[in-house]
């Protein structure tokens, strides 16, 4: 019995480090750039970056979980609806 759950406890383990951590990495890459937009609430160009973990781990459960972690417009426009983290990180 304990036998059969350690090659489990292996398999899971070999899975995560094989094809999760790699898709985290690869998506923690592509979300921490820093990118200058437009932004659709008040027409302007703002600088804005990503909550880049929330990101990433998000891309390793198949959810685009954007948001924004900083942007030029803040504190004047702090609440928005980040509609310019969906427009302007395509899916993967």
């Amino acid at each position: 019995m304990i036998n059969a759950l350690m090659l489990i406890a292996v398999i899971v383990l070999f899975g995560l480090l094989f094809v999760v951590v790699p898709v985290v990495f690869d998506a923690y890459g592509r979300y921490r750039q820093r990118k200058v937009i437009t932004c659709p609430e008040a027409s302007v160009l703002a600088e804005v970056t990503l909550r880049t973990r929330l990101a990433a781990c998000g891309t390793a459960f198949g959810k685009r979980w954007l948001r924004v972690g900083s942007c030029s417009l803040w504190p004047e426009k702090i609440g928005c609806d980040e509609k310019c983290a969906k427009e302007n990180w395509p899916a993967p």
